[in-house]
């Protein structure tokens, strides 16, 4: 359904000589994973309200798009199987905001998800490799968002917003467990 509604757009954009035809795969590859991003995240939102957590799962959205796109993480090899791994985290995430912790365990824990993200700022996809030149730019970016993130980190602790803090921890273990697959999967090719 992606692929013939990415085909159809991008025809359309030639047609009307938007694109060129020589440009045709670039163009169908972006519109394909732009109608992917829109359908998947709407997916998880519907989801996220199902489940009765619908601002939790907004804020996990954001904290795990906002690492992976900074900074890559585990990519599935397709579609379909990005999806259900999204979801699968999703619902373990979901499940992990039902159990009580303990608030020197979730900041230990905060900690150490920013420390992962920091020390593994980039880990670029096998189809992402030439961004390669921009390797020292997409470090350094990626190193700011985790500053960012330390800050945010930082107020919510400060302001005793232990239940958002909790969220944003979960949100953050997520993504760093995403980042070191990534690592690792890097590692065994």
């Amino acid at each position: 359904m992606i692929q013939l509604l990415s085909e159809y757009v991008v025809n359309c954009l030639v047609k009307k000589e938007a694109i060129c035809e020589s440009e045709k795969k670039k163009y169908f590859y972006g519109c394909d994973v732009i109608i992917y991003t829109i359908l998947s995240t709407f997916g998880l939102l519907l989801f996220g309200c199902i489940m009765g957590r619908a601002l939790e799962s907004l804020v996990c959205i954001i904290v795990f798009y906002t690492n992976q796109s900074s900074g890559g993480g585990f990519h599935a090899s397709s579609h379909n199987k990005c999806f259900l791994t999204m979801i699968a985290g999703l619902s373990i995430y979901i499940l992990l905001l039902s159990i009580d912790m303990n608030l020197l365990f979730i900041i230990i824990t905060g900690i150490f998800s920013l420390c992962i993200l920091f020390s593994f700022p980039l880990v670029l996809h096998a189809r992402k490799q030439y961004l390669m030149k921009f390797k020292d730019n997409l470090i350094k970016h990626s190193k700011k968002v985790v500053i960012f993130e330390i800050i945010i980190y930082a107020i919510l602790f400060l302001f005793s917003l232990s239940h958002l803090l909790k969220i944003y921890t979960i949100s953050l273990w997520i993504s760093a467990i995403s980042r070191i697959s990534a690592v690792v999967i890097t590692c065994i090719r």
